[in-house]
């Protein structure tokens, strides 16, 4: 066998494993998981879907960092250094997805290296926060950006996240 020929079928096999492989991680569409995110925070309006960009970790851990500059001298102030780094730290070995309204009140960054279950769930996550801010960052009476806003929508987009990554992995085996 020739050079060019073995060639050809390792370029063929990449070809047709790198196909094989993005229609196995082919999950729900962006519509999809905004309709359950909707349909578990009981919202049976028309709102207009997020734009959902896939971007690498470093990019999100750019982002987050870039808009949150402040925020370290804050927690400086309130709770020392040392646990300002800690929880600077956490954050920024933490990030797999983003929603911030300050910047882009209609986008969702997600890390595009998560596999799939993981990938929806978390953007699932990202998109309950996104419709918990469409309604003026209400939730409950609380405004998302006190402590006990904060904690509430947290606690609400996790919960949702949580029940649809167990519907993912038990749909997937």
């Amino acid at each position: 066998m020739t050079k060019n020929k073995v060639t050809i079928i390792v370029v063929v096999w990449i070809v047709l494993f790198g196909l094989f492989v993005a229609l196995s991680e082919a999950g729900r569409s962006e519509t999809e998981l905004f309709s359950f995110a909707k349909k578990e925070m009981k919202i049976e309006a028309d709102i207009t879907m997020p734009e959902v960009v896939f971007v690498s970790k470093l990019y999100l851990q750019y982002l987050w960092a870039s808009r949150n500059i402040g925020v370290h001298d804050k927690w400086v102030e309130a709770m020392g250094k040392e646990e300002a780094d800690k929880m600077w730290n956490r954050y920024m070995d933490e990030i797999i997805g983003l929603f911030d309204p300050r910047f882009d009140p209609s986008v969702i960054y997600i890390d595009d290296s998560l596999v799939l279950c993981k990938k929806e769930s978390i953007l699932v996550h990202e998109m309950v926060h996104y419709l918990q801010n469409y309604n003026g960052g209400r939730m409950n009476g609380l405004l998302n950006r006190d402590a006990e806003g904060h904690f509430f929508a947290e606690m609400q987009a996790q919960s949702i996240e949580k029940k649809f990554f167990e519907a993912c992995l038990v749909s997937n085996n």
